[in-house]
């Protein structure tokens, strides 16, 4: 199985370590059944902005919608406490709502009682509805606890 990382490498590079998956170049030809990105409040303002630069603004984006895939998304905090809804919507609305089920939490970080780690997950519907995708409590790096996590659960 093969995964891509459509922005912010150093978040997940060399961290990525699913049983059977391997790094895919984005423009090759191999199959994606994974992404990983990061998604920022400027990224979806840009989005907004400019909806036809959608694939410019985040390399890519046409893979959120093809519903053979999860993707594990990184966002910042400051879009879920924006008064702005309309980069929630944005948000949203990046992902095929007819083909996934989307599951958004936050994280306290292990080492800090204030900062909030937070993920958006998306899955195939196909997959049927798998309840509690995130643990209830991260005990180490919130990434791999995460992969840990869907690993045990979906893969």
């Amino acid at each position: 199985m093969n995964y891509v990382i459509l922005n912010d490498t150093e978040l997940f590079e060399n961290k990525i370590q699913l049983n059977g998956f391997k790094q895919v170049d984005l423009n090759g030809q191999d199959r994606i059944d994974a992404i990983f990105c990061h998604l920022t409040k400027q990224i979806l303002e840009d989005i907004n902005q400019e909806p036809t630069r959608r694939d410019s603004v985040l390399q890519g984006y046409e893979f959120l919608r093809n519903p053979g895939i999860f993707a594990l998304s990184k966002i910042d905090r400051d879009i879920l406490y924006s008064e702005d809804t309309e980069l929630i919507e944005t948000m949203f609305g990046l992902f095929d709502q007819e083909s996934f089920y989307i599951e958004v939490r936050g994280f306290n970080r292990p080492e800090s009682y204030n900062q909030i780690d937070q993920y958006i997950f998306v899955y195939n519907k196909k997959l049927g509805f798998i309840e509690d995708i995130f643990p209830d409590n991260i005990e180490e790096d919130t990434l791999q606890t995460l992969l840990n996590s869907i690993e045990k659960k979906i893969l």
